[in-house]
């Protein structure tokens, strides 16, 4: 079952009111959507068309979402699922899983490395449902990716392109798992190993594995980390690097200067507020010639 795609990359933050006003201006978007989510047990295993609305469980979570468009995906927004212990406000936001798109989860539903979700979104101008399979394999920490049928998703258009960034370039993830991870994003849901190289310099084994135009990293370091997989950061994608770094300081976002990037022919920046503490990049790739 070969993915379409990146669907949309889910963080979870502390205030949506919070990324709301730092990524308008990070990206030069408005949101075009915003409301509310519940995200529910759902006993779907035996029929992807069971009627959501006789599922009577308990949410799992809920709080709020804020949806943003660019060119090759959609980043979430959500907050909730803090530990309400009156310090919220410095608890710190993350990337929270990948949610990926398929024409037909079907051939997933029986698998025993799948649980199934029901996500109920509720807005001022749009209310919709999203059936969710949770993928993991093995015993290991790997659980943070999420496969939701693409025929089930409303059509987000952003009203226009964001000025500037074009698209989201990668998603980082520590894994010390890089065979699971290959069994999973290659062997299951068939994304294109790109590049398997082991470059101890830069920490280890890396991973890259392509669809729909944007690129998973995973690096699987050389010396383990204790703890769960986790995804570490983002890098976005411009055709200008110098006219958006000019343009984000102009609007008092802290950019670092400008450097080449590892691969040749790159140049980047990191962003220094604006991202909600999540580590970000911004990437000029080379030109073709």
């Amino acid at each position: 079952m070969p993915v379409l795609g990146f669907h949309r990359i889910q963080v979870r933050c502390p205030s949506t009111r919070q990324a709301i006003d730092e990524y308008s201006i990070l990206l030069g978007l408005q949101p075009v959507w915003q409301g509310h989510y519940e995200l529910s047990n759902a006993d779907i295993n035996t029929d992807i068309n069971t009627d959501i609305s006789t599922n009577t469980n308990t949410p799992l979570c809920n709080g709020s979402s804020a949806w943003f468009v660019l060119e090759n995906t959609i980043l979430e927004f959500i907050d909730g699922g803090f530990e309400n212990d009156g310090s919220s406000e410095s608890k710190e936001a993350f990337i929270e899983r990948l949610v990926l798109s398929a024409d037909d989860v079907t051939d997933l539903i029986e698998s025993q490395s799948t649980e199934s979700f029901i996500c109920l979104y509720e807005g001022d101008d749009l209310s919709f449902t999203e059936t969710q399979l949770d993928i993991s394999l093995g015993d290991n920490s790997l659980r943070k990716v999420t496969v939701v049928d693409a025929s089930d998703q409303p059509c987000f258009h952003a009203s226009a392109a964001s000025p500037n960034f074009t698209k989201v370039d990668h998603v980082v993830l520590y894994s010390n798992h890089a065979q699971t991870c290959i069994e999973l994003f290659s062997e299951l849901l068939g994304m294109r190993l790109a590049l398997d190289k082991t470059v101890p310099q830069w920490g280890g084994r890396m991973l890259f594995f392509r669809s729909g135009q944007l690129t998973l990293e995973i690096i699987s370091p050389t010396e383990p980390f204790h703890g769960a997989d986790y995804y570490w950061g983002i890098a976005y994608q411009t055709s200008s690097l110098d006219q958006v770094h000019q343009a984000l300081t102009d609007q008092a976002v802290t950019v670092s200067d400008i450097r080449s990037g590892r691969k040749p022919g790159t140049r980047v920046a990191t962003l220094k507020s604006h991202q909600l503490g999540i580590p970000t990049i911004i990437i000029e790739q080379a030109l073709k010639l």
